[in-house]
């Protein structure tokens, strides 16, 4: 069986229906722009952020600056993902929500406030993006029916990951500093121990105790070192994020592109009704 596809026969059936067209594409557009037009507007803010150097919290760079210069300002893919895993966690969010008071502002009310704070934060994810560019950028964006709200959740997001970031480092440095002090407080019962030793009057057990003695002593002085450098990384801890851009108010609405969505309904209208006009003169088509 042989077809054959005749486009100037599906050309003049098409003619001589444009007015059943035309009727479509109209009606299509006219329905696509009173949706937009009642639709409720909303605005897009952004921040883009580069991730700092993860080395640079090595507390060696805080009593040598010189290390700084070796390591670098800003980070790679890695860091920048780490960025994004803490950015995108619910821990984060809700605080952010809080902060921002986005239960009031969903205006919901009649439940629990955990209920309540957990429905927030569904609607927040719908509102956020997190996108990683190839230069190794982080875009969050939130599109929000108030243009102000939208500038400042971003913001929020970006100060509430460096404040979760860096309560990380000092958690950690505290570990670190209560080992450090246990050690040292049994490192100083072992020497009061051995000094209350009576003194060996053989010379090999003699310059056992003094090598035991000077043992102890140079793991304290040691760890008095290590726990003194991380007291003082405390109070400099470096910050993660170099904020590029911060979330502003978008002066236009991001949705809906009114005259795009108008367009785009008219050509579907325009397509559909010729595929019906098709459709009802298959008959006539060889």
């Amino acid at each position: 069986m042989q077809s054959s596809f005749n486009l100037i026969e599906i050309t003049a059936i098409v003619k001589s229906k444009w007015r059943l067209a035309l009727s479509f594409t109209a009606v299509s557009a006219i329905i696509a722009a009173c949706i937009v037009f009642i639709a409720t507007p909303k605005y897009q803010s952004a921040a883009t952020l580069l991730a700092g150097n993860s080395l640079l919290t090595d507390k060696a760079s805080i009593f040598n600056p010189q290390i700084k210069d070796l390591y670098g300002s800003f980070g790679n893919g890695d860091d920048l993902d780490r960025i994004q895993a803490i950015a995108e966690m619910d821990t984060v969010l809700l605080k952010v929500i809080r902060d921002q008071q986005l239960v009031q502002y969903y205006a919901l009310k009649n439940e629990p406030e955990p209920v309540l704070e957990k429905k927030a934060l569904k609607l927040l994810r719908r509102e956020l993006r997190f996108i990683k560019t190839p230069k190794d950028q982080l875009i969050i964006s939130c599109l929000s029916k108030d243009g102000q709200q939208a500038a400042r959740i971003v913001n929020a997001i970006v100060q509430s990951t460096e404040e979760n970031l860096q309560s990380i480092t000092q958690l950690e440095n505290k570990r670190i500093i209560q080992q450090m002090d246990t050690a040292i407080a049994n490192l100083k019962v072992q020497y009061s121990a051995l000094e209350q030793q009576p003194v060996a009057t053989n010379e090999a057990a003699k310059r056992m105790q003094e090598t035991e003695s000077f043992s102890i002593l140079s793991q304290l002085e040691q760890y008095k070192r290590i726990s003194a450098e991380y007291k003082i990384g405390m109070q400099a801890i470096p910050s993660y994020i170099r904020l590029l851009e911060p979330g502003t108010i978008s002066p236009e609405p991001a949705w809906p592109n009114k005259p795009l969505v108008i367009a785009i309904a008219a050509l579907a209208g325009m397509v559909f009704s010729t595929l019906l006009i098709l459709l009802n003169n298959r008959s006539n088509v060889h």
